[in-house]
């Protein structure tokens, strides 16, 4: 038997080898490229799951923005004088003058301060009044305090106490 006669003989045989060769190939081409596409799946869904968190938590910090802005809500001069009064009267101090400063508007939010001369008994009153000033659930804060030694051993305290309000 020569070569020729071989390959007449199993002709059909080698055509169905290489057929079968051919699409084993196509199929792995194929396999490949639905590997590939569900690996970028995966990658998609992964993202995906990373922006619905950071999204979860933007609606939070939004949730805690809005509960500060309450917080800074604009308060009338009077409403802030009157709150620094009672402070003062609990904690032993003596108003001797309040004058509201020049309103410091900023772009978010604004500063209303006031200027603020007190009579004290002692350090420990001007300190707790102070500690209840910054500690206030109405967000108030000590800019300056100057003390000066008064008569009869009283203490004499020049205080400019402001309070940040939300604008909108």
């Amino acid at each position: 038997m020569d070569g020729q006669s071989l390959i007449d003989k199993h002709k059909n045989k080698i055509l169905n080898i290489i057929i079968l060769i051919i699409a084993v190939i196509i199929a792995f081409k194929i396999y490949n490229s639905q590997l590939a596409k569900a690996e970028q799946l995966k990658k998609d869904i992964q993202t995906e799951s990373n922006k619905n968190e950071v999204l979860n938590d933007l609606v939070g910090l939004e949730g805690r923005l809005e509960n500060y802005k309450n917080q800074f809500t604009r308060k009338e001069s009077r409403e802030f004088m009157n709150k620094i009064n009672t402070l003062a009267k609990q904690n032993g101090l003596t108003i001797v003058s309040i004058k509201p400063r020049t309103e410091e508007l900023k772009n978010d939010y604004s500063r209303i301060a006031f200027d603020l001369t007190v009579n004290v008994r002692n350090y420990h009153d001007l300190g707790r009044f102070i500690n209840n000033i910054e500690n206030n659930a109405d967000i108030y804060r000590l800019d300056s305090a100057e003390v000066v030694a008064g008569d009869d051993n009283k203490l004499s305290a020049n205080l400019i106490i402001s309070s940040i309000v939300y604008t909108e």
